[in-house]
């Protein structure tokens, strides 16, 4: 899994598609033109913990759509992988967000996009 999660870092040049590994293929989410209700959710998380675009070290080339994507990736990873490995990869290997900061991203994606069983 480290080997594939490598490789996707360096073939990505932005964080935003560090996360979106899944497995050995890239997940590419299309995110909406207007955020939706969880969408909105997801961003005033973001917003009230420091993280979103504008407040972060998160690079948001396409505004808010960015953290959007970014937030239904990392749902899709939480399939597989554990929140503090997850958390880890993205601390790791995007410069300037803290251990805290990417647990509260993953935590925020899965608030809002991840169904609950």
């Amino acid at each position: 899994m480290q080997r594939i999660w490598a490789t996707v870092i360096v073939a990505c040049s932005s964080v935003m598609l560090v996360i979106v590994a899944c497995s050995s293929v890239m997940l590419v989410v299309a995110a909406p033109a207007h955020a939706d209700g969880n969408d909105q959710q997801f961003l005033d998380l973001l917003k009230a913990n420091n993280l979103a675009c504008g407040q972060s070290a998160f690079d948001c080339p396409q505004g808010d759509a960015s953290m959007i994507s970014v937030g239904h990736q990392i749902c899709a990873q939480l399939k597989a992988n554990s929140k503090r490995s997850i958390a880890n990869l993205i601390a790791k290997n995007k410069p300037g967000v803290q251990p805290q900061q990417a647990i509260t991203l993953v935590v925020a994606a899965e608030t809002a996009y991840c169904p609950k069983d």
